[in-house]
């Protein structure tokens, strides 16, 4: 028996094994790069409003209270459903959501009722945009922004739980 050319078979057995391993392998990292990753939610992060710390005004109309308020959707992907406003006096908070289709590049102006709060001891009001996901789910924005009705300055309000916000006085 020729135990050289046994052995050149097993080289060259072991050699194929190899190279479909390694085909194996950069299969397996080629797939994961080139996942489909569109099931990721990226919009709450995207989208970007500001309140014009301008035009915030307290006002009564028809006898209700209310802030009115400008907002400024500044470029950035996600469709948002409607608003939520977050009114603090320093002791009670009001929640009030609206509805709204407010587009990239747009502006609105908005009166939010202050429920049953003093007008004269508000402290500030939160702006969060609550977005519609692809799959058809309401989601809360990553960010807000929040007016303080005693600096007169705006903050992004970061509502992932990192606590980190920026001042935006001059917005």
């Amino acid at each position: 028996m020729d135990k050289k050319g046994l052995s050149n078979i097993i080289v060259v057995l072991i050699l194929i094994l190899l190279t479909l391993v390694a085909v194996g392998i950069l299969w397996i990292v080629y797939s994961n790069i080139t996942e489909d990753k569109s099931n990721i939610a990226i919009e709450p992060f995207l989208v970007d409003i500001d309140i014009d710390p301008l035009s915030v005004q307290v006002l009564t109309v028809d006898g209700i209270t209310n802030i009115s308020l400008k907002i400024i959707r500044n470029p950035g992907e996600g469709n948002i459903d409607s608003l939520k406003f977050i009114i603090f006096d320093g002791t009670l908070s009001h929640e009030e959501i609206q509805e709204t289709n407010l587009e990239e590049l747009t502006e609105r102006i908005y009166l939010v009722p202050i429920g049953n709060l003093n007008n004269n001891t508000l402290k500030t009001i939160t702006v969060v945009p609550i977005l519609l996901g692809k799959d058809g789910k309401k989601k809360t924005a990553r960010f807000g922004e929040e007016y303080n009705f005693e600096t007169g300055k705006t903050r992004i309000i970061d509502f992932s739980g990192g606590g980190t916000s920026s001042d935006n006085g001059d917005t």
